[in-house]
């Protein structure tokens, strides 16, 4: 089969959400059922395999985790603080122009913003306290990109 491919969704929430994100996700989608199929036909019978099918760069080395970010406010963020420290992490930083600090233990490093104004705002209005996001460490941060 050559012809498109279509997603199709019936459920309001998702409809609702923001176009753009949607699409860029859905597209993610496709590519990866692409990349999968090829994998599958490559092995079953490599003749077969249409070269139509995405086929993307090698994924670059994952080497852990770098840092995770908790989007607060100031009073979250203050008690959030002190569970941690309580739990052993110490402060290493404090951003110089914005509420932003940085917290750690041995190779464990958290981040806690309460940037107004900033995505972990948004985020912590939203959801309040919570983990908005995790940083990995690879070899080609590049590559990981554009994969």
């Amino acid at each position: 089969y050559t012809g498109p491919l279509s997603l199709e969704v019936f459920n309001d929430g998702f409809r609702a959400a923001p176009t753009r994100a949607n699409a860029a996700d859905g597209l993610r989608s496709l590519l990866y059922l692409e990349e999968k199929t090829r994998q599958l036909m490559a092995r079953d019978e490599p003749a077969a395999v249409p070269e139509i099918l995405f086929n993307p760069p090698a994924a670059s080395t994952y080497n852990g985790v770098e840092f995770l970010e908790f989007a607060v406010d100031e009073s979250h963020g203050a008690r959030l603080s002190g569970w941690l420290q309580r739990l052993g992490f110490a402060r290493l930083g404090q951003h110089r122009s914005k509420a932003v600090s940085l917290l750690g233990q041995g190779d464990i490093k958290i981040v806690l913003n309460a940037e107004p104004y900033s995505f972990a705002h948004s985020f912590f209005e939203a959801h309040g306290p919570s983990l908005c996001a995790t940083a990995l460490r690879v070899d080609d941060g590049h590559q990981s990109l554009e994969r």
